[in-house]
């Protein structure tokens, strides 16, 4: 999160440039938030992650943001 997210999203992924994580992460299925890490949506870019670590950082982004 601190390599590739916050940078946008802000260190606690609701107070950066980018829409607040706490808002858009408990709106999407799990299978859209893989889709957009890996594809990227509007002015977010494409991450690259490897596959076997997805489940974690989607894990991770419903731990934290809902």
């Amino acid at each position: 999160f601190a390599n590739h997210c916050a940078a946008c999203h802000g260190s606690d992924g609701t107070n950066g440039s980018a829409p607040s994580l706490a808002r858009e992460v408990p709106a999407m299925d799990d299978a859209e938030i893989e889709h957009v890490i890996t594809n990227g949506k509007g002015g977010m870019p494409a991450i690259s992650v490897a596959a076997d670590d997805l489940p974690t950082l989607i894990a991770y982004l419903r731990t934290t943001f809902g």
